[in-house]
């Protein structure tokens, strides 16, 4: 088996079983609702303290008030959606991308335990793992 390979059926095996964000994730709040483009978006600049969120041709849709903001709005994009719920209390915010980002940590070490297992001598485990969240439409800031 080669590093594509690998790459190709590890993504192909867990796609199903990938949590949804922030359904998945979201504990009881008061939510406000944001229409979003249902493209890709991207995290822009940072300019005292606010984030810019934007699409694939540069246009800022919305600027985050904080970091943790920026990666809620990027982690829910996922699937391009058209409009996105939003915890209005930061903590429980915080609290929904901090669980989120600890299962893809989980899921990085996943990755890396099976690419040593399959190629104990790789060199490339990073960029496995990079190649696998591509494939899986997935980010970790």
């Amino acid at each position: 088996m080669t590093e594509k390979d690998f790459i190709l059926q590890w993504a192909k095996k867990n796609a199903d079983s990938i949590k949804t964000f922030p359904d998945d994730f979201i504990t009881d709040g008061e939510m406000r609702s944001l229409s979003l483009p249902g493209q890709r978006l991207n995290m822009g600049e940072e300019l005292f303290g606010t984030f810019g969120i934007i699409d694939n041709t540069g246009h800022t849709i919305h600027t985050a008030q904080s970091l943790t903001e920026a990666k809620y709005y990027i982690y829910a994009n996922r699937s391009n959606k058209k409009s996105l719920s939003i915890p209005k209390e930061e903590k429980v915010m915080a609290a929904c991308v901090s669980a989120y980002e600890k299962y893809l940590d989980e899921m990085i070490k996943r990755i890396r335990k099976d690419y040593t297992k399959n190629f104990p001598e790789g060199i490339n485990p990073h960029d496995t793992v990079t190649q696998i969240f591509y494939q899986l439409d997935l980010v970790r800031f």
